[in-house]
């Protein structure tokens, strides 16, 4: 989640500039992404797309758990 955090601190908008850690984190995040992608489909997997539809269509998602909706 650092990673994900630099990125999103880091990134800049409007009148903004973005720092230069965001896209070393962005960088950095992709590569463990892909890892993980490749180990899965190694492994036989389904891949995470699968999952996350799953997730979408039951309305189950993360700020409904950390809202205890």
């Amino acid at each position: 989640m650092p990673y994900v955090m630099a990125w999103i601190e880091g990134k800049g908008g409007g009148n903004t500039p973005a720092h230069p850690v965001a896209g070393k984190a962005m960088r950095e995040l992709t590569q463990i992404v892909r890892d993980f992608i490749d180990e899965d489909r190694a492994a036989g997997r389904p891949p995470a797309t699968d999952y996350m539809e799953s997730l979408f269509a039951t309305g189950f998602l993360y700020v409904d758990r950390k809202r205890n909706r």
